[in-house]
């Protein structure tokens, strides 16, 4: 139930916080510096959030993480309301709810795991704890919009850092961490050399760096225009508007699941190659929004490319699985999420300025082409199309 209540708060947080900054500042641009401090906090903490759960408890990570996320958006909320706050005072708001999630993430799946370590059917817990959290995700951005239109952004924001609160309070009843263990306790080696070995092992991997550079490219582009531009046209388009834009929204995390459970049936002799071919409908949103900017459209579009964003995930993890050793696994694939996300900061920076600049319609355009592009090029090369 925690972890539910936890990815409901998540899931709605972007929503309200978007809607929230363009009440107060009316600035896409403003709206792409707070989002941009979320991620760059979030981006950098990502290598990082294992070793902070390996050396303090799980337990305590994971309450601690939800108070201070939950005081961080009832803070971002009381100012708006009040009108005290900048553009500055919002992102660094943002800034702390992006950290704060960063490393809720791994500490609430240590936590988990020794729950269900309790008890004698882990695979129904395991599919109970990952529905809890899709769920979750999908109901918060479904039922952000409509509580934008019915309260306002900042009322929304308000109960957004309240059932962070909430989550802690499950968390800890679920948990009963009993004491904060000494600095250092569970501490798993030198963490600088964990870093360094799993960036030197993807070096000496051309398959997996040309794959996460495609990831990159698009990742940036893609989150930049439906995080800063997005809701910028959702407000000012009356066919689509807050509800639909957290009903659109939620129609990506709808095709990831179904993305998800269509990826071990995939009989091709290259599973990834199939799941780097679905992924050309991450281009389509962007051409909705260009194109056809209306909710149903758009809806299809994010479910279409949910897809294929759920079946590469599912694909991806388990290469990186079969191709490294267990014991380098974890850090591979913190580096694979540091690199994955690494143009997401700068993007949310520039798609404002760049749309001010060049006009709305060819920069979606522009982007939406660049992406597609993006798969043909990642499997133009050699060592690609021989996984």
């Amino acid at each position: 139930m925690g972890q539910a209540i936890n990815a409901l708060g998540s899931g709605g947080a972007p929503i309200a916080v978007a809607f929230a900054v363009l009440k107060a500042t009316d600035s896409a641009s403003a709206l792409g510096i707070v989002m941009a401090s979320r991620e760059l906090a979030a981006l950098l903490l990502s290598t990082a959030g294992g070793l902070v759960v390996a050396r303090f408890a799980a337990a305590w990570s994971l309450l601690l993480t939800n108070v201070i996320a939950g005081g961080a958006q009832v803070g971002f909320a009381l100012t708006a309301h009040h009108g005290v706050a900048s553009v500055p005072v919002f992102a660094g708001f943002a800034l702390v709810n992006g950290a704060m999630s960063s490393l809720a993430s791994p500490a609430a799946f240590s936590v988990f795991g020794q729950l269900a370590a309790a008890t004698s059917r882990r695979t129904g817990a395991t599919a109970l704890f990952r529905a809890a959290s899709t769920g979750g995700l999908l109901a918060g951005a479904a039922l952000a919009g409509l509580l934008v239109s019915l309260w306002g952004p900042y009322a929304v924001l308000l109960a957004d850092g309240v059932s962070y609160w909430l989550a802690a309070a499950l968390f800890f009843a679920s948990s009963r961490p009993s004491r904060f263990p000494r600095s250092g306790q569970g501490a798993t080696g030198n963490w600088r050399g964990q870093l360094a070995r799993g960036l030197s092992l993807l070096r000496s991997t051309p398959w997996a760096w040309r794959v996460i550079l495609a990831s990159a490219g698009a990742n940036g582009i893609s989150t930049a225009v439906l995080s800063v531009l997005g809701p910028v046209i959702a407000v000012t388009t009356p066919a689509i508007g807050s509800v639909a834009w957290g009903i659109v929204l939620a129609s990506s995390g709808l095709g990831a699941l179904v993305g998800a459970a269509l990826a071990p049936f995939l009989t091709s002799a290259n599973p990834l190659r199939a799941s780097l071919i679905a992924c050309l409908g991450e281009s389509l949103p962007l051409f909705c929004l260009a194109l056809f900017p209306n909710s149903v459209a758009l809806c299809l579009a994010q479910f279409v490319a949910g897809i294929g964003f759920g079946m590469f995930e599912v694909v991806w993890l388990t290469v990186l699985q079969e191709r490294f050793d267990e014991t380098d696994q974890s850090h591979v694939f913190g580096w694979d999420q540091f690199l994955s996300g690494a143009l997401l900061p700068p993007g949310q920076l520039l798609i404002a300025p760049a749309a001010q600049l060049l006009g709305l319609r060819p920069v979606l355009l522009a982007g939406a082409s660049l992406v597609a592009l993006s798969v043909p090029w990642t499997l133009s090369q050699p060592d690609v199309r021989r996984m």
